[in-house]
């Protein structure tokens, strides 16, 4: 046997839905091996071999919601991903468009990067979803209400022409699998302007059953064009139910929620506190337990970090005028298991939720899971040690003055370590619709 250039053993590896001892081998970027701990394994020359202790090694999450606007913001947000234990960001459009951000990024990337096209309702059709593919385009997404962003809402019709023209496509892994279409599903006629500067006023303008309508348009969409739909930001509490319904009935549709959404109840929200801005907005208590119930169930497949933070001088006190984005990419590993161990979450569980159900999702087939043969995207995770406490100054977030528990202490990006403590060159690349990202060497 060839020596390896990366083992890494640890007592607690999440292997097949699972923690047991383990030493996972590394060559040319891909796990090549996953052996028993005290294993001799034999390591290249000038390889390492490392033990983790009882430091969990968890694969790396994927995170498909994240709006970091323009090249310097995306690539600062791989670098915050890089150091939280996210190794393949999906960049949604934004200020300064997603395309053109992540192309001025290249080279400066510390995790995978690959960045989503919006779907206009003049682009709702095969040959120009074909073009966009063809320039790089990792992903595709539709809004169904206008967010702010620059990306029109879609009709019905737009839609279905959205789904129809995916689902004609290959994954950015290039394996086959039909590209999903990313959804924010929120209905604009259910849709107001807040009355008031303060939260109760923007919750109420933008009410759950803005979700649910919408969801129903998509649900019905899917069925009628043979597409894969999945939602971004599920917040409302009657929206499970939903969806089961739909995949019971083999609609091709997923949902992911994200991590505010799971960690705040609405009843906690300064009224001024435009940190938790986001849409859909934050939702009462009951809300969020049905959401942890709908992602035990499996009903909800994933969860985001949702991160989209505010440029210089766009955060305000009133929610009427104030950016709505939440910084909160740093702090996605943490704040999941803090939440998740609570309700009898385990290491396995949050390990699926963040990478390998999101990986599936989009179609990379290479990545997500501690196995032979994929990528060596790999994080160690110390489950018991306090998360590093919320930086003061910057865009605030609103996890700051919550203790949070669980710590990453390294990444590993195709078996190089990737995290900014480490010291070494970013290595990210760009995902494409033609292949996976290559191992960096």
């Amino acid at each position: 046997m060839d020596g390896f250039e990366l083992v890494l053993r640890a007592r607690r590896v999440v292997v097949a839905d699972e923690v047991r001892p383990a030493a996972v081998a590394v060559r040319d970027g891909r796990i090549a091996g996953v052996f028993a701990r005290d294993s001799a394994v034999p390591v290249a020359p000038g390889g390492r071999d490392v033990d983790l202790g009882a430091v969990a090694l968890l694969p790396g999450a994927v995170d498909a919601d994240v709006r970091p606007g323009g090249a310097d913001g995306l690539a600062r947000a791989a670098a915050a991903a890089a150091d939280a234990g996210v190794t393949t960001l999906l960049a949604l459009p934004g200020p300064g468009g997603a395309a053109e951000a992540a192309e001025r990024a290249r080279g400066e990337l510390r995790v995978d990067v690959g960045w989503c096209a919006a779907v206009t309702p003049d682009a709702a059709r095969a040959d120009r979803l074909t073009e966009l593919r063809a320039a790089g385009a990792a992903g595709f997404v539709a809004h169904l209400a206008d967010l702010g962003d620059g990306v029109p809402p879609l009709d019905d019709r737009a839609l279905r022409a959205a789904l129809r023209a995916c689902g004609a496509l290959a994954g950015p892994a290039g394996r086959g699998a039909a590209a999903p279409l990313l959804v924010h599903a929120e209905e604009p006629s259910e849709l107001a302007a807040p009355d008031g500067p303060g939260f109760s006023a923007y919750a109420r303008s933008r009410p759950p059953r803005a979700e649910r309508r919408a969801i129903e348009r998509v649900v019905a969409a899917v069925r009628g064009s043979g597409g894969r739909a999945h939602l971004l930001r599920v917040s409302a509490a009657d929206c499970a139910g939903l969806l089961a319904a739909a995949v019971a009935a083999g609609v091709r549709i997923s949902a992911q929620t994200s991590a505010h959404h799971l960690c705040f109840p609405a009843e906690n929200v300064p009224e001024r506190a435009t940190a938790f801005a986001t849409a859909p907005p934050i939702r009462p208590d009951a809300a969020r337990q049905a959401l942890w119930r709908a992602l035990f169930d499996g009903v909800l497949t994933g969860v985001s970090a949702g991160h989209a933070p505010a440029p210089p001088g766009a955060r305000t006190d009133d929610f009427r005028t104030s950016w709505r984005g939440v910084a909160s990419l740093p702090y996605l590993l943490p704040s999941v298991w803090t939440a998740a161990r609570r309700r009898g979450g385990t290491l396995p569980s949050l390990a699926r939720w963040l990478a390998a159900e999101p990986a599936a999702a989009l179609g990379l087939a290479d990545r997500g899971r501690i196995a032979v043969g994929l990528r060596a995207d790999l994080v160690a995770f110390d489950p018991e040690a306090p998360a590093p406490p919320v930086p003061a100054g910057g865009d605030p977030s609103p996890y700051a003055g919550h203790p949070l528990i669980g710590a990453v202490l390294a990444t590993w990006l195709a078996g190089h370590r990737a995290d900014t403590a480490s010291g070494g060159p970013p290595r990210g690349r760009l995902l494409t619709a033609d292949r996976a990202a290559a191992p960096a060497h």
